[in-house]
């Protein structure tokens, strides 16, 4: 199921009339089935792409954030295949980038509780051995 529903990219986009412009890719004066079908899977494919090396994905229960960021990634991938993005939707993007990186690196959750962790996830053993003294570690207490 992806993140963002009709509804969800409906809001994003500031409302029927307008989700009708960018999706109307047949001209019958209604948004396709198709048109939003492949936007949502760009965006589910792009936070997929972020959080699987952490998260078990799909994502089960989002939070309001992400079906947000999903959402508004729809409307750009919509805006972008029509030729319509503006400097403010790719300045919106980069924005969605920044945040798809918290959300690798584990600063964002995003479901809560937290998802399950991925089994690209893997433990290491880090061998040290550098002598430990006192005096060896002057400076940096």
């Amino acid at each position: 199921m992806p993140y963002a529903t009709q509804s969800d990219i409906q809001n994003a986009a500031g409302g029927a009339a307008r989700l009708v412009e960018l999706a109307d890719w047949d001209g019958d004066g209604t948004a396709d089935a198709e048109a939003i079908a492949f936007a949502q899977t760009a965006a589910d494919a792009l936070i997929d792409g972020s959080a699987g090396l952490l998260y078990d994905v799909p994502i089960v229960d989002p939070t309001n954030v992400l079906v947000m960021h999903a959402a508004k990634e729809c409307i750009y991938q919509l805006k972008f295949a029509r030729g319509m993005v503006a400097e403010i939707d790719a300045e919106e993007r980069d924005q969605r980038i920044e945040w798809l990186a918290l959300l690798r690196d584990g600063k964002i959750r995003p479901s809560n509780p937290a998802p399950a962790k991925s089994d690209a996830v893997r433990s290491a053993v880090v061998v040290n051995n550098r002598d430990v003294s006192r005096e060896n570690l002057k400076g940096y207490i």
